[in-house]
């Protein structure tokens, strides 16, 4: 964690990248379907 980053973005961004990974990963699994709803 960057002890510069007071208001605790740095984290907050890391936390979305995690997110949207986990969405990609998982819209990859449930198919064609799901990314087309997600488009």
């Amino acid at each position: 964690a960057d002890v510069r980053d007071v208001d605790g973005s740095a984290f907050h961004r890391r936390q979305v990248k995690a997110l949207d990974a986990a969405i990609r990963l998982g819209l990859e699994k449930l198919g064609p379907v799901s990314q087309e709803v997600f488009a």
